[in-house]
């Protein structure tokens, strides 16, 4: 009976014990889960951070861009950059652009 007075008590601290480990696992998991959470809600936060400065440094060359090619002359005939200007709203890239143009009219 001492015996088994002492199997039991030995159970009894093992069955304990498991469910102290048990409960120290879980709370482990879940700081960790937290933890993983935390992390990752910063790194998407700093990526949509820097996304959002990449495409406002996009937009802004493609404004500049876009202002530096409505400042050109176009050829009326191939659309090209055009350096001769013929007339109000006609200039040509090259004397043969003109000669073509003014052939096919």
């Amino acid at each position: 009976t001492l015996f088994r007075s002492v199997r039991e008590a030995v159970e009894k601290v093992r069955v304990e014990m498991e469910e102290e480990k048990r409960q120290a696992v879980t709370k482990s998991m879940t700081n960790a889960q937290a933890e993983t959470d935390r992390k990752c809600k910063q790194v998407k936060e700093k990526c949509k951070e820097e996304f959002v400065e990449e495409i406002k440094k996009v937009a802004a060359q493609h404004k500049q861009l876009i202002s530096q090619t409505k400042k050109k002359q176009w050829c009326y005939n191939c659309e090209e950059e055009a350096m001769y200007h013929c007339c109000w709203n006609t200039s040509y890239c090259s004397i043969k652009c003109q000669q073509e143009h003014w052939h096919a009219e």
